[in-house]
Formats: structure tokens, sequence, C-alpha cells
């Protein structure tokens, strides 16, 4: 129960991040026409598309996740208990660390910080 509330936490927390990127789009915008504000307006643009690859990379693994449940779902009935409990287990944790460590990976691949 509470590695779902842990995702579902991480996945929140990206949300809000991406709403408030968007939100404060139009002050690097105007940033950047001025020659002081041009680096921090490419340094914001640099973080948003880093966002934006965080929500690809969490929306690709939580297809991965759906399908993995599936094919968990679809194995109940001739495995035992523990196996399960253990995959299940095993799919959470993996799940939870590609959405904790896949914002450290976008800014390291886009360079936005």
């Amino acid at each position: 129960m509470t590695t779902i509330v842990q995702i579902l936490t991480q996945i929140f927390l990206r949300v809000v991040k991406l709403i408030f990127c968007f939100a404060f789009a139009p002050i690097p915008i105007a940033l950047s026409v001025d020659d002081d504000g041009r680096n921090k307006a490419i340094q914001y643009f640099l973080f948003a598309a880093s966002i934006g690859l965080e929500a690809v990379i969490i929306y690709l693994a939580t297809n991965i996740y759906a399908v993995g449940l599936s094919g968990l779902s679809n194995t109940i009935a001739s495995t035992n208990a523990i196996s399960t409990i253990v995959a299940m287990l095993f799919l959470n944790g993996m799940y939870l660390a590609v959405i904790q460590y896949g914002s450290q990976f976008a800014e390291k691949l886009i360079g936005g910080h």
C-alpha cells in the first residue's frame, strides 16, 4: 500500500511541477528579448524541456507497469501466493525507481537545472 502512495505522490509532484513550469513560461519569453536575460531564458527552456522529457519517461514507465500488471494477473492462477507477492513488490519497486530517477536522468540528458 505504501508503494502505491509513494508512486501517486511522485506523479502528483511531477504534474504540479509541469503545471507551474508552463504557467510561468511568459516571463522567460519576455526575458529572452533582452541580452542580459537571454542566458536565464535559455536555462529555463532547457529546464522546461527536461520536465517534458520526464513526463514522457513517466508515461512510458506507466505503460510498462500496466503491461507487467496484466501479465502478472494472467499468471496468478498458475503460481503460488509468495511468488505473486514478490513479483508485485519487484514491479512496484522498479516503477517507483524509474519515476524517482527519471527527473535526474532528464536533467542530465537535456542539461537544464
